[in-house]
């Protein structure tokens, strides 16, 4: 698959952010919960629980969205699919068993992806400055992108995997 030129947000990733929100009020629903009851288990607004349900999908950061769906007993998976990452240095499985909260798993599973997102670019030959071409934004940018991934959007994510030429796929799992 060739990446395009300029990413900007795919209608397939705006539809899987729908989908996700969907599948965590479903899921917050069948253990009966309140969206307040759910504001206080996270510490946050019933607003905030409101957007996250009303698709407000544009500004999610991945850790607010796997937070939620530990809080209701699921796990986010985030999966980098349609292109060759090329093997770690690490084996993801010793890595994971490290893991001793789900929290430290949340934040590791973020990090491992955008490791790939970093590795699939150095092995396209792709530079920084030519990654910020595709996300349409600077190479500081970019580089900001392969740096920061805890604070990191959902989308920002998809669109990442999709100027690699690749696809991000998100799922709500049982934990």
């Amino acid at each position: 698959m060739t990446a395009p030129t300029l990413v900007v947000d795919h209608p397939d990733d705006v539809a899987a952010r729908r989908a996700l929100a969907a599948e965590l009020r479903r899921c917050r629903l069948r253990l009966g919960m309140t969206q307040d009851h759910l504001a206080r288990i996270l510490g946050i607004t019933g607003e905030a629980v409101r957007g996250l349900e009303k698709r407000r999908d544009d500004s999610w950061q991945v850790m607010t969205v796997a937070t939620r769906a530990r809080a209701l007993g699921r796990r986010l998976s985030l999966t980098l699919t349609g292109v060759e990452v090329p093997e770690a240095v690490y084996s993801r499985a010793e890595v994971e068993r490290l893991v001793c909260l789900p929290v430290d798993a949340d934040v590791l599973a973020v990090r491992l992806l955008v490791a790939d997102l970093v590795r699939v670019r150095l092995a396209l030959g792709l530079t920084l400055a030519e990654l910020g071409v595709r996300l349409g934004c600077s190479e500081s940018g970019a580089h900001r992108r392969e740096r920061t991934s805890e604070v990191s959007r959902l989308a920002t994510l998809q669109q990442h995997a999709r100027a690699l030429g690749g696809v991000l796929v998100v799922e709500v799992l049982p934990s």
